[in-house]
């Protein structure tokens, strides 16, 4: 399968999963399995194809948006983006890193939403960004760059954090450091996206004055109520340990809607 002549393309490539799926069918209640198969079917329905898009702004700029390329297959979705939109430009042109900046805020948008449906029924994601050569379309994803999403994923992520491999984190001026908003440095001294602030935006009722207040009460709940339930599960437990001291390290603006 080929699009216009090439197999493959050079892309972004996100890949996450959430964790501690594999004990639904046996120490799950029937009511948290329902509400799984929900987020499954929310899941479905966020499946696009991929659309760029550009209109000039009113002071002379350009602006331009993206739709990435979703896949989702049980509780595990593929999400990536072309190397540039612009066909003229080299891919180690002068717009390249502005384009992988802009691509990986694109990517905590995106965990953003998810992962905050998956909080709201006490469970956590884990994943990786990487670039390569890849196939996603027509129902079908394949290639290097998903290979090495899924080893970061499974072998070094660790911790319900989305690790950025360096063949991403090369492509950006100044590196990782030039960009706090946008990547965190963990103890192993791996750089992670810091999709943790935009968690609010997948919230329900964030349109009331004290809808973010709320929120924080009941995420908090969760999470106390998962280190609770997972004593006796020190590595299972630790997962929960290391988001709620990144949940806290926040500063949440609890002044505005």
């Amino acid at each position: 399968m080929a699009i216009d002549g090439q197999a493959l393309e050079r892309r972004f490539t996100l890949y996450f999963d959430f964790l501690g799926t594999s004990d639904a069918t046996t120490g799950w209640t029937i009511e948290k399995i329902h509400e799984f198969v929900d987020l499954l079917r929310e899941l479905v329905h966020i499946r696009g194809a991929q659309e760029i898009d550009g209109a000039p702004t009113e002071d002379g700029g350009y602006k331009v948006s993206i739709r990435p390329e979703i896949s989702t297959f049980s509780d595990h979705i593929v999400v990536s983006y072309p190397e540039f939109a612009n066909e003229d430009e080299r891919a180690d042109g002068p717009l390249q890193p502005l384009w992988t900046q802009f691509v990986c805020q694109d990517c905590i948008r995106v965990v953003g939403v998810v992962a905050e449906r998956g909080l709201r029924i006490g469970l956590l994601m884990r994943g990786a960004l990487s670039f390569g050569e890849l196939f996603h379309g027509e129902d079908a994803v394949f290639g290097e760059a998903l290979v090495d999403a899924y080893h970061l994923e499974s072998e070094v992520a660790r911790d319900p954090r989305i690790v950025v491999s360096e063949n991403v984190l090369g492509k950006l001026e100044g590196g990782p450091v030039a960009y706090p908003e946008i990547f965190l440095q963990d103890t192993d001294m791996r750089w992670h996206l810091n999709y943790f602030p935009t968690l609010k935006q997948g919230s329900v009722g964030m349109e009331q004055v004290d809808g973010l207040e709320r929120w924080l009460v009941f995420v908090q709940a969760q999470i106390d109520q998962n280190l609770d339930a997972l004593k006796a599960k020190p590595k299972k437990r630790a997962k929960w340990e290391w988001f709620d001291r990144r949940f806290r390290s926040v500063t949440w603006n609890t002044d505005t809607k």
